[in-house]
């Protein structure tokens, strides 16, 4: 494959295989290195040598500490280390890297609901790992035992989407006895329940002998107890 990046730019050889190849060989035969390109100092204006691959803003030292004499120093609340920012960026700017804000600001807890573990904010009040498993402290209504049973409480007469209907189904069996999104679908697809469901979640006389209740215990009727 020829084109113009695998073409040495001084002797027109066009036979590498890659861009790397012919850098090489231009480094070699012609002693002149073709990832070092020229730019602009950010402080000076100067034009200065730097790899293409690791492209610098200033000149020198010089040219760097200067850069800083108009910028904020801030202290890291994590590490300690002090860094630099542009005044217009103080307020916003508390840590001095993306490590020291996540192992700083950050705890693992356990969803009280169904015992996943998440990340979350030190300062967040944050008790449950989703929204699924906040609304679903709250319900008071029963939840039945049986697996069909339950998905379909939860999708067909609740009318819940899949993931909420797997969320849900969660936070009532708990993490590590939950069932799998995988499993969720797989019950909700053997019952044909896909296009009955936003129907379904609308009635409210529902019969024993409906064919449309899967087999199981009965506390969902307690649904209908006022």
């Amino acid at each position: 494959m020829s084109s113009e990046n695998t073409t040495c730019p001084t002797c027109g050889r066009d036979d590498f295989k890659s861009e790397n190849g012919m850098k090489v060989h231009h480094n070699l035969v012609h002693d002149e290195s073709l990832s070092v390109v020229e730019r602009e100092c950010d402080e000076c204006g100067e034009t200065f040598e730097c790899k293409q691959s690791q492209p610098g803003r200033f000149c020198s030292y010089d040219c760097l500490y200067e850069s800083r004499r108009d910028q904020t120093e801030l202290e890291c609340p994590c590490c300690g280390d002090t860094f630099h920012v542009d005044p217009s960026d103080a307020d916003r700017r508390k840590y001095c890297s993306y490590e020291c804000r996540s192992d700083h600001g950050t705890e693992k807890r356990h969803c009280k609901m169904c015992g996943r573990g998440y990340s979350v904010n030190k300062s967040a009040k944050k008790a449950f790992c989703c929204h699924e498993c906040h609304r679903e402290s709250v319900v008071e209504r029963p939840r039945p035992d049986d697996d069909e049973m339950l998905v379909w409480l939860l999708f067909v007469y609740e009318g819940h989407t899949r993931k909420e209907t797997f969320r849900r189904a969660r936070a009532v069996r708990g993490y590590d006895d939950r069932l799998y999104r995988k499993e969720v679908d797989e019950i909700i697809n053997e019952n044909g329940w896909e296009k009955k469901n936003r129907l379904a979640s609308k009635v409210k006389g529902l019969h024993e002998n409906d064919n449309t209740i899967p087999e199981g215990d009965d506390s969902w009727k307690q649904l209908h107890s006022d």
